[in-house]
């Protein structure tokens, strides 16, 4: 493979056009098995699980702790509050409000640019702040659990001479478990695909070692495709590739010289400018955020009953007006939970506008990102528009879970 390797080089040296095959058994070799750049990408994937599992296990110990405490709190007889468990229960609804409502680049730029700005193992730095982030997220997952298990066991347990800790250890927390480890398993594989973003701070994973390997061939197509390659192994759903590969995706379909254009062409058609304009910011987003939308959608409408359905159909309804009057309505608690999910990264967003729109279409987490590592170097300008950005996404917030409360206080459907 090498003697026809160093071939190939030889005729692009001397200007021969080398045909499909040849083309592609030569940018592959360059980046793969050139210097052993294999070797690499085994590195990143290392660096990649060991960033997750790092993260993970302080997400769910730090999860576990703010789950429990807040459980405790709302477990308390009235009267008989106790003021040391109120105090942090106070610290950690503060705790999950702000990690939750704050874009994950920006915590990992705080991580690493204010609080460890003396650090140079950035690799660390971002398993924190990514376990601190998963924390917060993994906190709701647990005490969804533990509040899903029927009251009258803590009541039983008491009943039977067990103190509350005992209780909660023998015979709430084993049924929780059984709920909790499905949405466990979802936050391993978001914690997973997340590790990409400590690139930006120069966590050197897996997709660390590609952008070393495109800078030295100028190739993209070969490195990214590999890495998609090893992600889609080790998650196994094609839906949830990587944010950044996927966007780096699109980069190379939208541009004037990638696959789209090249069809266009090799059939006579004229090519189209699609890359660094709003369209192409606008199709990266509804890419990559459909999947938040459609989810919480299908979920709700996977548990309207049929006989509801059958019973305005026996009531003279037609389909459009069991559509209309019927399953939008019980729907509708999906699309809003939807919306809340979809709107939050959506209008926070910056990776999208700057690979597809080349900075061209300035949105607010642009703005945001200009003030840190762009050339108008403003930190307390960026900290500020941030704050002000999160104090709105925690308003809409609010006022979609308004919504969300009326939905499922009035319940019923207009026939």
């Amino acid at each position: 493979m090498a003697a026809q390797y160093e071939l190939l080089k030889e005729l692009l040296n001397s200007g021969t056009k080398l045909d499909f095959g040849q083309e592609m058994f030569f940018k592959f070799y360059q980046a793969f098995i050139l210097n052993d750049r294999w070797v690499q990408y085994i590195q990143g994937v290392g660096t990649t699980l060991l960033v997750t599992a790092i993260a993970l296990a302080l997400g769910v110990v730090l999860g576990s702790v703010v789950a429990l405490v807040r459980v405790a709190h709302d477990q308390q007889r009235p009267g008989r509050r106790n003021p040391v468990l109120g105090f942090f229960n106070a610290v950690c609804q503060v705790y999950t409000t702000i990690i939750r409502g704050t874009p994950m680049m920006v915590q990992l730029l705080i991580m690493s640019m204010v609080i460890f700005s003396n650090s140079r193992n950035f690799t660390m730095v971002g398993a924190l702040a990514l376990g601190i982030n998963s924390g917060a997220y993994v906190s709701e997952i647990i005490r969804g659990g533990l509040m899903a298990v029927d009251p009258g066991q803590m009541e039983a347990g008491r009943s039977l001479g067990l103190n509350y800790m005992t209780t909660m250890v023998v015979i709430v927390i084993p049924q929780a478990i059984r709920a909790v480890l499905p949405a466990l398993g979802n936050e391993f594989i978001v914690l997973l695909k997340d590790t990409s973003l400590i690139t930006v701070i120069g966590g050197k994973e897996l997709l660390y070692a590609a952008q070393g390997i495109m800078n030295r061939t100028y190739e993209a197509m070969y490195p990214l495709l590999g890495v998609a390659l090893i992600y889609l192994l080790l998650v196994m759903l094609p839906m949830w590739i990587n944010f950044l590969l996927r966007t780096y995706a699109w980069m190379s379909l939208l541009e004037d010289n990638g696959l789209i254009n090249n069809m266009l062409a090799a059939v006579g058609l004229p090519r189209i400018h699609m890359i660094n304009t709003a369209g192409a910011v606008v199709l990266g987003m509804v890419y990559n955020y459909i999947p938040y939308m459609i989810l919480p959608i299908y979920s709700v409408l996977t548990k309207i009953d049929n006989s509801v359905i059958e019973a305005a159909q026996d009531l003279g309804a037609n389909n459009r007006n069991v559509f209309l009057k019927v399953v939008l309505p019980m729907s509708m608690p999906g699309v809003i939970s939807g919306v809340t999910m979809v709107f939050v990264p959506a209008v926070s967003t910056f990776i999208i506008s700057k690979m597809l729109g080349g900075g061209g279409n300035l949105l607010i987490g642009d703005l945001i990102d200009m003030q840190f590592l762009g050339s108008a170097y403003n930190p307390n300008l960026g900290s500020a528009i941030s704050l002000v950005l999160m104090v709105i996404i925690l308003i809409c917030m609010g006022i979609m879970n308004q919504f969300d409360d009326g939905e499922n206080v009035g319940g019923g459907m207009i026939l």
